[in-house]
């Protein structure tokens, strides 16, 4: 099968891998003509993995329409969710994990979400990752299977997109959450009601199906991103009570510019909330003041 892949970073790579693995033809479509060269001619991305992807690859810069694919992996931020033009007869599976103006599930139709606790380094390292495949279409989960699963990618088929999707744009909010908890000391305890307080807080934002929290992109990838310091979204949340500053630039930070987002086009009091500690921190509240936020959630 002839696969686009959008992105060149550290997942793309991974997802690639996988397709790699089942001896599909691989398109990666990216947009820093340096990574995209180094694709094409020695087949790698020596700045991420020194993997050497074998069977055909070819690449494409972003800005072309993109057409011919019998599927599309979007693997970039979601941020970039409006650079993409692309015919809309491909089904397209959605990696990403944030927010930006609106839901994937109001915005596209032919689509999927491939989400679950699975680090991209592992991947590569032939680790193996468990992974659901959520769509409202059978035949495109079945697809998927075709492309990826192997006994290095075990899959779980799903129906609620819309469930599977929130669940990833929250396990990076909670991850930051997570790590702010533990950098202030306040216990295992309060990590885990944090989590339970806001998992049942999601039907506020849509029909929650809470049947999915028991899937790998539910509680296996909630695992992965709210205890490791392998997690971004982890990490920030703890130096953020040190260096009180927002990412840099150069940062990607899912959960931070998720909550920010949803925060200007949701209504929602709960996001409110969990955006004034944020903002709290920043503005250099003493943790004594940021404790009695958390609590107020709990309680």
């Amino acid at each position: 099968m002839n696969i686009g892949i959008f992105g060149t970073g550290h997942f793309a790579l991974a997802i690639g891998y996988l397709i790699n693995l089942n001896k599909h033809r691989i398109t990666f479509i990216g947009r820093d003509a340096s990574q995209l060269r180094e694709l094409k001619e020695k087949k790698r991305n020596s700045k991420y993995h020194s993997y050497i992807f074998e069977n055909g690859l070819e690449t494409k810069s972003l800005e072309n329409y993109i057409s011919g694919f019998d599927i599309l992996f979007y693997c970039l931020p979601s941020s970039c969710l409006q650079l993409i033009r692309y015919d809309k007869n491909i089904p397209i599976i959605f990696t990403c994990k944030g927010f930006s103006k609106d839901f994937i599930f109001n915005t596209f139709s032919n689509y999927g979400i491939l989400s679950g606790g699975s680090y991209s380094s592992e991947i590569m390292n032939n680790i193996p990752c468990y992974m659901t495949i959520s769509s409202n279409k059978d035949e495109l989960c079945s697809l998927v299977s075709h492309v990826i699963k192997s006994k290095q990618c075990i899959l779980s088929f799903n129906n609620q997109p819309s469930s599977i999707e929130l669940l990833g744009i929250f396990k990076n909010i909670l991850a930051i959450f997570c790590g702010i908890i533990n950098e202030l000391g306040m216990g295992k305890n309060i990590e885990a009601a944090f989590l339970s307080k806001i998992i049942k807080k999601l039907n506020k934002i849509i029909d929650f199906d809470e049947a999915s929290f028991i899937e790998p992109a539910g509680i296996g990838d909630m695992f992965l991103s709210c205890s490791s310091t392998k997690s971004r979204n982890y990490s920030f949340g703890k130096n953020l009570m040190t260096k009180k500053t927002e990412p840099d630039s150069n940062t990607l930070v899912e959960g931070f510019i998720s909550l920010r987002n949803m925060k200007q086009n949701l209504n929602n009091d709960f996001i409110i909330d969990l955006n004034i500690i944020i903002e709290k921190i920043i503005n250099n509240y003493s943790s004594e003041d940021i404790k009695e936020e958390i609590l107020k959630i709990i309680y």
